[in-house]
């Protein structure tokens, strides 16, 4: 792709984001431009410098090849009847690919000349385009699908392949319509792109009344849009309701998705889709090409549900809900209950699989509909996790330009936008070598936190309902809201609810840290599956003090199904903060605390003794892993030991115990103090510690040949301990 077609498809990304018209609480204030988009600006610059220099390159060589053939074309060379016969060969092979590239080029013009001829005006839709240099039919009805290769296929599916067929076929109605349930009105990436390309179209021909635009209308752009491509990116959903979808429905009052002739009949959304309609269609749309690039995994397999993975097999035809074209925009009579309308059903129907798309201006914050769609989302995963159901996944996806190093590789890509996701990772992070855990940091690391720390100054009760979505339904259902302010809360926290906003919440200001750990612990719901913490050296934490790690683990929401702590060596005051948590932890399944020492003469084997309780008494721990810790020793493995013995009546199924007899040989026994029976110890990871030391050893952190052995006797569980003795 030239440099020209990567800034045309996407260059202009990273510059939409206004501030202009952007009221927020100052602490919290989104700002137009800040260091890390600076950074990201330039790497994308050198990127497309990069590649420009390549082509240039490249373009150099065949024309020097091109001459140099010219010039010996005349001269007299002595050829074998064996050279003779290669020539020929390649000859015929490079004729052979010409003409098919020839063919398959006149071929695609052929049928986007006669798609125009039957249907001038809105030939994407019904006829087809062009997309990636291939022919896409949207004249014939096309079966919804998603990859699944779990084995278990429906009667009308391939059973000698992983593509599930959903939906059911319908009979068109006498006006050439579907008549759907609007919950079965979800629209396919192939058919968003119909859109995308006609609206492109009409950039191109000047069919788009720049004066009618919605952010023109609503002074929310200075651009003085002089050319199609900055058009493009300042055309919304708004407009496409009124320059597209209106009139391609207006005849028969359906929604655009029931009127699409590549609508075989119901669509299930597999995910519901939470937009603000006054964001850019091209960076809704860049969203939603990614999230489908990161889901296309299948997530029906082992390797997914270990980590609690759900909303993968993403196919060009797998179907999700976007009111705009799910709704019947000239039909007024359609549900006003929220309740009960057709969004609260696409929700339930799509296994409450959300996909929350944030402009860059954080101009949803402010819209009625796009926060009672989140909050009700959320709400509803908090009454699955209350009853014990396996909750739904949650992502954000925002436009943005970054370049993305493969983690394995280095091989370097850009990308247009990118996400995070309330599991901890998406179905693309399984494709890497590195852990799962790594491969998502390195994706996600390129998210504009700041946006999310924009959700703090969220306030249903002064939201609008903006533009051409003006209902009274919308404002009314806020006015009724019996709890406005949990909807705030729920909104807030789902947007703070990462490591990553958390980070930048720290180092933001104490201001904006403190309002992030309140939206935290009271904001999140059944969504917040995982929490995987890292405070070691370089990640983002140099702020964190012994007193604000000790406000996070006060903070950290009961709801948590999987938290892990590593490096976390705060003090006493810090691990009785994260067991006082564990004590009243509701949906926690999983605890992994690694390279964290309390330290002192007494505070791993107390720490230890209190931690144990609190496994030993867990109705829901399924999985527990201690890793390079002085939480387990000799000085409490008989508290530890009826720990495991009372887990037998609970859930505990996995114990993994990793000591630190590694670090013995490594002390300068010169630091020991005996007021304090206390060692100096520096980790393999450079952390220093001052550990208990009796009979030279770590009492807190090494066992006995006897002791491990009862402790393995204890448990029912599979119990695995390494290096204690």
């Amino acid at each position: 792709m030239s440099n020209e077609e990567v800034q045309r498809r996407g260059g202009l990304f990273s510059c939409c984001f206004q501030k202009k018209g952007n009221k927020v609480s100052p602490q919290h204030e989104v700002p137009h431009r800040n260091k890390e988009d600076a950074t990201e600006d330039a790497k994308v610059k050198a990127f497309l410098e990069k590649k420009r220099v390549e082509e240039e390159a490249t373009k150099e060589v065949r024309n020097q090849i091109t001459t140099e053939k010219e010039n010996t074309k005349h001269e007299i060379v002595e050829i074998t009847n064996e050279d003779l016969t290669v020539e020929l060969q390649a000859f015929e092979a490079i004729k052979s690919i010409l003409s098919t590239e020839t063919h398959i080029t006149i071929d695609v013009e052929s049928k986007l000349e006669t798609a125009r001829d039957k249907d001038p005006k809105f030939f994407e839709l019904t006829q087809g385009y062009i997309h990636n240099d291939q022919w896409v039919d949207m004249s014939k009805p096309r079966r919804c699908n998603f990859k699944d290769d779990s084995g278990e296929n429906d009667d009308d599916s391939d059973a000698s392949s992983d593509i599930k067929q959903i939906g059911k076929f319908r009979n068109r109605k006498e006006d050439g319509a579907h008549d759907l349930k609007e919950q079965y009105r979800a629209i396919t990436l192939r058919q968003l792109r119909a859109v995308f390309h006609l609206v492109s179209r009409m950039c191109e021909e000047n069919e788009i009344p720049v004066s009618k635009l919605y952010r023109k209308k609503a002074k929310k752009t200075t651009t003085t849009l002089v050319d199609n491509h900055s058009l493009l990116g300042e055309v919304t959903l708004f407009d496409i309701l009124d320059l597209v979808v209106k009139p391609f429905t207006q005849a028969t009052g359906k929604s655009l998705v029931e009127c699409l002739p590549s609508t075989t009949g119901s669509q299930p959304p597999r995910w519901f889709v939470n937009n603000y309609n006054g964001e850019p269609f091209l960076h809704t749309m860049v969203c939603i090409e990614q999230m489908y690039k990161d889901f296309a995994l299948s997530t029906n397999n082992n390797d997914a549900n270990v980590f609690g993975l759900s909303g993968g097999g993403m196919t060009e035809d797998t179907p999700i809900w976007i009111r705009a074209f799910a709704h019947r925009q000239c039909d007024e009579t359609e549900s006003i209950d929220l309740k009960r309308s057709g969004f609260a059903r696409a929700m339930k129907c799509a296994g409450h699989r959300t996909l929350t798309i944030l402009d860059q201006e954080c101009k949803g914050f402010k819209d009625a509909r796009y926060l009672l769609e989140l909050s009700m989302s959320q709400l509803k995963d908090k009454e699955r996790a209350e009853n014990q159901e396996v909750s739904s996944v949650w992502a954000v996806y925002t436009a943005r330009d970054h370049i993305f190093e493969d983690p394995d590789y280095g091989d370097e890509e850009l990308r247009h936008a990118v996400g995070i996701v309330s599991s901890g990772m998406a179905p693309a992070d399984l494709n890497y070598r590195s852990t799962t855990h790594a491969a998502s940091s390195n994706r996600e690391k390129h998210f504009p936190q700041i946006r999310c720390l924009a959700a703090l100054s969220i306030d249903v009760t002064k939201a609008i309902v903006d533009n051409v979505d003006t209902t009274s339904d919308v404002l009314d259902f806020v006015k009724k809201l019996e709890a406005p302010e949990k909807v705030n809360e729920v909104c807030r926290g789902a947007f703070v609810s990462t490591v990553s906003s958390l980070k930048a919440a720290l180092n933001r200001n104490n201001a904006t840290w403190e309002a992030a750990l309140v939206a935290l612990n009271r904001g999140l719901t059944g969504r917040s599956q995982r929490l995987m913490f890292d405070f070691g050296k370089d990640q983002g934490w140099d702020k964190l003090t012994q007193a604000k790690a000790t406000a996070l683990m006060r903070h950290l929401p009961p709801s948590v199904q999987v938290l892990s702590v590593s490096h976390f060596s705060y003090g006493e005051s810090m691990m009785n903060a994260l067991i006082d948590w564990v004590e009243n932890a509701k949906y926690l399944r999983s605890l992994t605390i690694k390279d964290t020492c309390v330290g002192g003469a007494e505070g791993g084997k107390l720490c230890g003794i209190r931690l144990a309780k609190a496994i030993g008494a867990s109705k829901t721990i399924e999985r527990l892993e201690l890793s390079a810790t002085d939480l387990v020793g000799s000085r409490n493995s008989e508290a530890w030991e009826k720990a495991l013995q009372e887990s037998n009546e609970n859930s505990l199924s996995y114990v993994e115990l990793n000591g630190m007899k590694y670090l013995e040989n490594m002390v300068d026994k010169s630091s020991f103090d005996p007021k304090t029976s206390t060692i100096r110890v520096t980790s393999l990871d450079g952390q220093h510690h001052r550990l208990a030391w009796v009979n030279n050893q770590f009492s807190d952190a090494t066992l006995s040949v006897e002791e491990e052995e009862s402790l393995e006797d204890a448990s029912c569980a599979s119990v695995e301990i390494d290096d204690m003795n």
